[in-house]
């Protein structure tokens, strides 16, 4: 039987191939990428309006499985410059943290409302950051006024969220209206990447969305990454899917779908590279075997 992957096996694609994003967009379209290849079946639209007066940044689905998600996403960048696997990049500063966290509850407030008038889609929202004033709790111990939109590790995020009494209406512009929260929350960062010199730790926040349940909601399928291997400097993660995970030199774990996805890597290699198509087929099929054996949908049997 076909399974549908979960987040966990598309954010370890992204991982290994994506460590760092130019923007948003570079990042969605990344995202968009590791599913198709994850799953070519999966039908993945960017930057869609779902509803009138609705957008949404993803909508993935696979009306054959009876699969529907859709996901917000949002890179939270710190002031980082350097280069990796041959490419430079330059992230901003982008500061103004409480505004940028209103944002990011205003998206899963967004998702309950799709998902709840779409009872068979499930939500997530993706917050990614190399800013550790999103995941530090600061030492101060005060109450700010915008206290009720922090996003740090193991705060609870859940009912109505409004800015405190004294919040100047600059900060406010455009964001006035008070989040309702449906569901309960629980903000646990996991590591993404680990790049060289100062804000090159990239950490990742996953927020499932299911307005049904009432406790904390946390995504629990994505481990923590393990070092690639010697030729980058880039940190990888193993990916949470369900299923065996194979290990390859260095210590670097795939599970039998980002294996599925490396198999069709390497045949495009041998195509670009001249071979026969015949070849090809013999290279690959054979492989293509094992891997439908390790996830359990063959099993080899005798000549009779």
């Amino acid at each position: 039987m076909e399974r549908w992957p979960d987040i966990g096996t598309w954010l370890g694609i992204l991982r290994r191939s994506r460590p760092v994003f130019h923007s948003e967009a570079d990042f969605q379209q990344a995202l968009a990428w590791a599913i198709h290849l994850s799953d070519p079946s999966a039908r993945v639209r960017l930057e869609t309006r779902p509803t009138p007066g609705m957008r949404l940044d993803l909508l993935v689905w696979r009306p054959d499985l009876s699969r529907y998600l859709a996901l917000e996403l949002k890179y939270l960048t710190a002031a980082w410059s350097g280069e990796v696997n041959g490419e430079q990049f330059g992230l901003v500063n982008q500061g103004a943290q409480d505004i940028r966290a209103y944002d990011v509850l205003k998206d899963v407030q967004r998702v309950e409302q799709f998902v709840d008038g779409h009872p068979d889609w499930g939500g997530m929202v993706l917050v990614l950051s190399n800013d550790p004033g999103y995941w530090s709790r600061p030492r101060h111990g005060r109450t700010t006024n915008a206290h009720a939109f922090r996003i740090y590790e193991e705060q609870v995020i859940s009912g109505n969220r409004t800015w405190g009494p004294d919040t100047g209406a600059g900060t406010m512009k455009d964001r006035e209206a008070v989040i309702e929260l449906r569901g309960d929350y629980r903000c646990r960062w996991s590591p993404y990447s680990a790049l060289p010199g100062a804000k090159g730790e990239f950490r990742l926040l996953a927020l499932p969305v299911d307005t049904s349940l009432s406790s904390p909601q946390v995504l629990g399928a994505i481990p923590p990454p393990i070092a690639d291997p010697p030729h980058t400097d880039v940190a990888a993660a193993s990916t949470g899917a369900s299923g065996s995970l194979a290990v390859a030199t260095a210590g670097q774990r795939y599970s039998p779908t980002e294996l599925r996805v490396e198999l069709r890597r390497f045949q495009d290699q041998l195509r670009a590279a001249g071979l026969k198509e015949t070849s090809i087929t013999t290279y690959v099929d054979r492989t293509s075997h094992f891997l439908k054996w390790l996830e359990g949908d063959y099993q080899p049997r005798g000549p009779n």
